[in-house]
């Protein structure tokens, strides 16, 4: 899989986290930690360039898509997610945007409600941004149903 691990600055890394007995057995334990994570994950985890290319993707995101991982690679991120550079503008004009609903496009064309939320890394000029993506169809589907019985 390929993980966010990669953009990991290694130097910066080292001296921040290292604890200097042996640094390349803490970095691949530091990977496999994320992996697990990346894995485990229910939620999809994308990350974007700031040309708005997908640079990675949990397995989560070939769930809620329908796109498998090495389809999505390399991709513009508005293949999934239409909406997403208009909430990374808000973001960046300083506007406190940390969860949003926008709509997302499966690759049958089917509409798919989602929770977006943003992060930004940016070292050396060099934006990556981290996206983290919940299908929130089968909550609103939940609550339309305690509308229509009165709860």
């Amino acid at each position: 899989m390929q993980g966010l691990f990669h953009l990991v600055d290694p130097l910066l890394w080292k001296e921040n986290y290292c604890s200097g007995s042996n640094p390349r057995n803490e970095m691949e334990e530091l990977r496999e930690r994320y992996e697990i994570i990346e894995e485990a994950a229910s939620d999809a985890i994308v990350t974007i360039d700031e040309a708005a290319r997908i640079l990675s993707v949990s397995r989560a995101a070939e769930r809620i898509f329908g796109y498998g991982i090495p389809e999505m690679l390399g991709q513009p991120i508005d293949l999934v997610i239409p909406q997403y550079k208009q909430h990374v503008a808000e973001a960046r004009r300083g506007k406190d945007v940390p969860v949003v609903e926008v709509t997302g496009i499966h690759k049958t064309g089917k509409q798919i409600q989602l929770e977006l939320s943003v992060g930004e890394y940016n070292k050396h000029n060099r934006h990556i941004y981290t996206a983290i993506v919940r299908d929130i169809a089968p909550r609103k589907e939940t609550d339309r149903n305690l509308v229509r019985c009165g709860v």
